[in-house]
């Protein structure tokens, strides 16, 4: 992946390439959808394994261990040469895998929150047979906006940063939903872009 993703950038053509083809963020992304594939190959292992009350413990504190020294120590030094450069790509790899696993352990612990006899679990449901749809429109949607990049940038300011990106998800997802079902009254269209078999 790592050498793959260095190819891509040495080049101009082939750069052009990835950044057409967003074949930069395949690579960046992969390694999470691998993982979950081969989760979800032994689900019943990994249920078990995560289930235990130590293992949620040790990812937890790790998680946010990982981050913290990411941030404060390893990100703002990253200039400084190739040691701190790698150790940003493993800190920022591993705090991914963790906070899959986090959000996959939270809601299966409240699993009965999202049942689908409750509005929240039939949006988060509907949610969730449409990611595919979600996953291949949403980058069109993605705002730029450079003022809140430069505001949230001075300082430490999570909560700001969540609620702003939390309200724009809220609202990218919607679009893509909204486009998402326009798209699908095309059968030739829903089959070709999410794999929706004609009926």
């Amino acid at each position: 992946m790592i050498a793959a993703k260095f190819l891509l950038r040495s080049s101009p053509v082939l750069d052009e390439v990835g950044n057409i083809l967003s074949l930069h963020n395949t690579f960046r992304y992969f390694p999470y959808i691998a993982f979950g594939y081969i989760c979800s190959m032994y689900k019943s292992i990994f249920n078990r394994i995560i289930s235990h009350k130590h293992f949620s413990l040790a990812i937890i504190v790790l998680y946010v261990l990982l981050f913290y020294v990411n941030r404060h120590y390893i990100f703002p030094n990253i200039s400084n040469g190739i040691l701190y450069r790698s150790l940003d790509l493993i800190t920022s790899l591993t705090i991914g895998f963790l906070g899959l696993l986090i959000v996959y352990n939270s809601f299966r612990f409240y699993q009965h929150s999202f049942s689908y006899d409750r509005i929240f679990g039939k949006v988060l449901q509907y949610i969730g047979k449409r990611t595919l749809d979600i996953y291949l429109i949403h980058y069109f949607l993605l705002p730029k906006l450079p003022q809140i990049r430069e505001m949230l940038s001075i300082g430490n300011n999570s909560v700001l940063e969540i609620a702003i990106g939390g309200s724009l998800s809220i609202i990218i997802v919607g679009v893509c939903l909204v486009i998402s079902s326009i798209i699908r009254t095309s059968p030739i269209l829903a089959k070709y872009l999410f794999g929706i078999k004609f009926q």
